[in-house]
């Protein structure tokens, strides 16, 4: 799923470069698959035995791919649906056998897992970058002063602004 609330291909197998490539760039709105993502919500698994029968971008899609039956299978983030995993025949119209349903559910919660596990990583890595700049700024802010406060005591211990007692010296050397 995009940001736009549309969905996309990110990956395929079985295609030639240029289905992929047309493929690729097709974006499809949440609201033309409201019949499949009523059935995952619900089952988390949805055939389609004719898939180029409906009108929209998923049925172009199925004819530029030539795909006669469908089984679409939920990712999720929790409850949320965040996309699916679609395999498809082409030149059959006999529905997926259990097995092949089994199968797409075991893909679907790994490629499930590996999608949260990416997000997971991308929002340590941003966390990450926050804490560097957020040091980096720190660290910049106490050096001024720091600094200031290193010069003037070396002055000081240098006996500038005149001769210090033992007491003052010994501070002056604690703060050094």
């Amino acid at each position: 799923q995009q940001d736009d609330d549309t969905f996309a291909l990110v990956s395929g197998y079985g295609d030639t470069p240029e289905q992929w490539e047309s493929g690729r760039l097709v974006r499809i709105p949440r609201a033309s698959l409201t019949k499949h993502l009523n059935t995952l919500a619900r089952d988390e698994i949805s055939q389609d035995l004719d898939p180029q029968s409906g009108r929209g971008p998923l049925a172009r899609l199925a004819g530029e791919f030539g795909t006669t039956s469908c089984l679409f299978v939920a990712l999720r983030r929790g409850e949320e649906i965040t996309g699916f995993l679609a395999s498809g025949y082409r030149g059959r119209s006999e529905p997926f056998d259990s097995t092949q349903e089994r199968t797409a559910r075991g893909l679907a919660h790994l490629a499930s897992m590996a999608l949260e596990t990416a997000r997971l990583v991308e929002q340590l890595e941003q966390a990450n970058r926050f804490k560097s700049d957020f040091l980096a700024a720190m660290s910049h802010e106490l050096r001024t002063p720091l600094n200031v406060i290193i010069g003037y005591n070396s002055l000081l211990m240098e006996e500038a602004f005149g001769a210090l007692n033992p007491d003052q010296f010994d501070t002056s050397q604690r703060i050094d």
